[in-house]
C-alpha cells in the first residue's frame, strides 16, 4: 500500500495488526450459582421460565 502524505512531515502507513475480532454471542443467558436451602446437591437444574423458578422456591 503506498504511503500518502497528508500534511508536510506527517505520513500515514496502515500496518496489519493481526488482532482477531471477538465473535458475537447471545447475551440473554443467565446462570445463578450459589447455596440453596433445599434441592439436589451438586446437580444443575435447568429452568426455562421465571414461573418455574418461583415454583422451585
Amino acid at each position: 500500500m503506498p504511503v500518502t502524505p497528508t500534511y508536510p512531515g506527517v505520513y500515514i502507513e496502515e500496518i496489519p495488526s493481526g488482532v482477531r475480532t471477538i465473535t458475537g454471542v447471545a447475551t440473554s443467558i443467565t446462570a445463578f450459582i450459589g447455596r440453596a436451602l433445599r434441592g439436589p446437591t451438586d446437580e444443575p437444574i435447568l429452568i426455562n421460565k421465571g414461573a418455574a423458578l418461583i415454583e422451585r422456591r
